[in-house]
This record gives structure tokens, sequence and C-alpha cells, in this order.
């Protein structure tokens, strides 16, 4: 079956049926029974219409990753390509220098995860499908649980850059160079798709992409604190 059936058949599934209620804003809620979670029969209308849209939310955020998992295949051969080309020019030029095998590891993630984000943030998407330009701050999180979700991924899009950055360079080790420098590379992004009409370019995708690489940063300084008690 092809890739994207597989995908919609998985996302109906999670989803269930969902019911349009409220006509002027077309909000979606999916049935507790068929969401797998079930509402508290003493809850007030307005928690039950809470907890619905936290729910729905949150299966948009699955599927939506889900989906970006049918990429892994294809990131994971150009990733190792790119890795070991990487690796080949490095031992010319560098004959003598030697590099921990933590090192090539944490490079190799690195290179995966650049790859995994630009499939992502561009291959993924037809040229000239998406165009225009939204400097609102805040104005992508909408009401709908899709429009929050995706604001919920791109958030998590970034953590690992915040996590793996510090790891491969340690001018990174700070969390403003660390914060600055996933700004920057979202602001790359929102350029290049501005320019090639893969994505709309939007100040809410720099700020939770920075958002993300902080949350990335800080849940780094977690762990190395927690080793280092070990």
């Amino acid at each position: 079956m092809h890739l994207g059936q597989n995908y919609y058949t998985m996302k109906n599934n999670i989803l269930g049926r969902f019911l349009l209620q409220d006509g002027k804003d077309k909000r979606v809620c999916a049935r507790a029974k068929e969401g797998g979670v079930m509402l508290q029969r003493g809850a007030s209308e307005n928690e039950r219409r809470g907890l619905r849209l936290i729910q729905t939310t949150l299966y948009h955020v699955a599927a939506d990753i889900w989906e970006v998992m049918g990429y892994l295949p294809v990131c994971a051969a150009a990733g190792t390509a790119v890795w070991l080309l990487g690796e080949w020019l490095e031992k010319k030029k560098y004959p003598h220098r030697r590099l921990q095998p933590r090192e090539r590891v944490i490079r190799l993630i690195w290179i995966l995860y650049l790859t995994q984000t630009a499939i992502i943030t561009f291959f993924s998407r037809e040229p000239g499908s998406r165009s225009g330009i939204d400097w609102h701050p805040f104005e992508t999180w909408g009401t709908s649980p899709k429009s929050h979700a995706l604001v919920i991924e791109n958030i998590l899009l970034f953590v690992p850059f915040g996590i793996l950055l510090p790891l491969t360079s340690k001018k990174f080790d700070a969390a403003l160079p660390c914060v600055r420098m996933g700004i920057a590379f979202s602001c790359g992004i929102e350029l290049l798709q501005l320019m090639t009409q893969r994505g709309y370019c939007q100040a809410d995708d720099v700020i939770t992409n920075g958002l993300g690489t902080w949350i990335g940063f800080l849940a780094l300084q977690k762990i190395r604190q927690k080793t280092d008690r070990v």
C-alpha cells in the first residue's frame, strides 16, 4: 500500500470519527469513547470541552509524528552517506586527527537530525505549494486542535537541536549562544521556505523553534547534572 494511504488509514484509526461543532470556527472534537479516554461524568461542560480539545490535539501530534517516522529510512540512508563522506574527507585532510568513538556517534546523530529536519521542512513538500508571510506573533495557535498541534510540533522539532548542538561544539555550552543559533537556523529555514514556496514564512515558527532549542538545552543540562552525580 502507498505510504500516504498507510498514513491516512492510521490517522483515521487514531482520530476516530469526528463531529463538527460550532460552525463558526469549525472546531473538531473526537468522541471520547473512540479516542480511548473516558471523560469524568461529574465534569462540567467546559471541562469536558477542554479535555476533548487536549485529547484531540495530542492525537494530531501523534499522527503527524507517525507520518514523520515514514521518512526515517530515507533519512538514515542519506544521513549516513553524508557522514561517511565527511569522515573520508576529514581523514584525507587531517590524517593524524583521531576522534573518540563518542564524538563520531554524536556527529552521526547530528547529521541524521539535520537530514530529517531538511526532509520535514523542504523535501516532503511540493515547490510552490505554500507561500506567504505572517509576522504576527502567536497567531498560529488558533482555536482548533490541529493549529495547537502544529505549534507543539514546531517546539518538539527543535528540542534535539538544543540537545545536540552543545555536544558537537563547546562554543554552545551556554544557553544564549545555543538558543541564538537555534533562532538563526530557524530563520534560515523560513527564508528558504519563502524563496522556494515550500512553507509559510511565520514569526511563530521562529519563536517556537527558539523555545524548543531552549527546552532541549535545559534537558541536556539536567542530564549532565544527573550523570555527574553518579
